[in-house]
């Protein structure tokens, strides 16, 4: 979705300067306190950058941080994290240029989670952006990434490696030509891609329009990729899919514009769609994600609505269990992560302001335990993680200043 925004680049200007490559950054000093459990209604709304000169005597604020960094994933291999995630540069910093084009590349660390550290790796490379990037593994260790790529058009596509990330179909295939705003989640050893088609102008977040149609197509081991799966065509403005994986199916997750309802569909592994359904109403547009608990055999899907925070939880059958309102808003393009064991599941997610909420999910209800304090402000570029024990979480978040590690202890 980015991409139909780079005409911003133009006509309000970035930070000039050029990008640093693959830079050493520690881990800093992160800490957690319980606070209050009670955390009154913060709308998001993007902070305002600071100026910049792109001429002499003329400052342009540029005010869309997904121009730093957009998209990040956080797999599971072997003993490591993977974190794979887009920015333009490390450190970002977006530079202008003639064409107004987004220039990320996508980017990779492994990271030891007793001593976690991020050293940047390129994983993508081309022309124009690649994001924001999505990337998911399967039952067989391989790795699925899919961007939307500016080079050569605007294209949803991909590239498969082995866990050691040496390629085996290499990128870019194709998953869409003229898609956008994809994500990945992977069940068994098929991978479902998400993501939307077509664009109209005005409308949605700061008047910047709206994708038309949501579409998924699954793309097996070897990166072959199955025929498309028509999830929401020709009936509106629909856009922003997500999606998370169960053993049994997916469900993809998307918005609709202008009635803000969030909707969800049930994709078998033949690609058919036995059910599609409401969700909820009011939703923050992009403040919303979906996560799978195994234990409990239920979809989460939370995020932000008009009145507050929320979590929904739905069964693999696509049935609406239970919703929970009522919580802390959450930040745009964050993710919820779980600890997940013999039917106890604690999860946790970034608060809008500041923070993490910590749940207690059942097969039919979600409470609200605590929330804790965090250093640092989180930004709406991405965010994700994972449980290291029932007590500890690491969150990996995007930022202006780059890839911030959080440490959370006291869950």
């Amino acid at each position: 979705m980015a991409r139909f925004l780079i005409l911003m680049l133009t006509l309000l200007g970035v930070v000039a300067g050029s990008a640093q490559q693959e830079p050493h950054i520690p881990m800093g000093q992160q800490h957690t306190n319980e606070a209050n459990a009670s955390v009154p209604p913060i709308f998001p709304t993007f902070a305002p950058a600071a100026s910049s000169t792109l001429e002499p005597g003329v400052n342009a604020p540029f005010n869309d941080p997904r121009a730093w960094q957009h998209g990040i994933s956080c797999l599971k291999v072997g003993r490591q994290v993977l974190v794979v995630w887009s920015s333009w540069g490390n450190p970002p910093q977006p530079v202008p240029n003639p064409e107004a084009n987004w220039e990320h590349d996508v980017y990779y660390a492994r990271v030891d989670p007793q001593k976690p550290e991020i050293v940047p790796h390129t994983l993508v490379s081309l022309p124009e952006a690649q994001e924001p990037a999505s990337a998911a593994i399967n039952s067989r260790g391989r790795i699925l990434m899919s961007c939307e790529d500016g080079a050569d058009g605007l294209d949803q596509r991909a590239g498969l490696w082995d866990a050691e990330l040496r390629p085996i179909k290499s990128y870019p295939f194709m998953i869409r030509e003229g898609g956008h705003s994809g994500h990945v989640a992977a069940m068994d050893d098929k991978f479902l891609v998400a993501y939307s088609e077509g664009w109209t102008d005005g409308g949605g977040v700061d008047n910047l329009g709206t994708g038309n149609d949501v579409w998924a197509r699954i793309v097996d081991n070897d990166g072959k990729p199955g025929p498309e799966i028509p999830t929401a065509v020709q009936q509106g403005r629909n856009w922003w899919p997500v999606v998370a994986a169960s053993d049994r199916n997916w469900l993809e997750v998307w918005q609709s514009y202008p009635d803000a309802i969030l909707h969800g569909a049930i994709i078998r592994p033949d690609g058919s769609i036995p059910t599609r359904f409401q969700i909820t109403d009011d939703i923050r547009f992009y403040v919303y994600n979906v996560t799978y608990l195994p234990s409990l055999h239920r979809y989460a899907v939370f995020g932000t609505r008009a009145d507050g925070g929320f979590v929904a939880l739905v069964d693999t059958d696509g049935s609406l269990v239970s919703v929970r309102t009522g919580l802390p808003e959450t930040v745009r393009e964050s993710h919820l992560i779980a600890e997940d064991t013999d039917g106890k599941v604690t999860a946790l997610y970034p608060m809008q302001a500041g923070g993490v909420a910590v749940l207690h999910i059942t097969h039919h209800s979600v409470a609200l335990t605590k929330t804790l304090s965090t250093s640092g402000e989180w930004e709406t570029m991405g965010t994700d993680g994972l449980f290291l024990s029932p007590q500890r979480a690491l969150l990996f978040a995007l930022s202006k200043s780059g890839l911030r590690i959080v440490n959370v202890e006291g869950i």
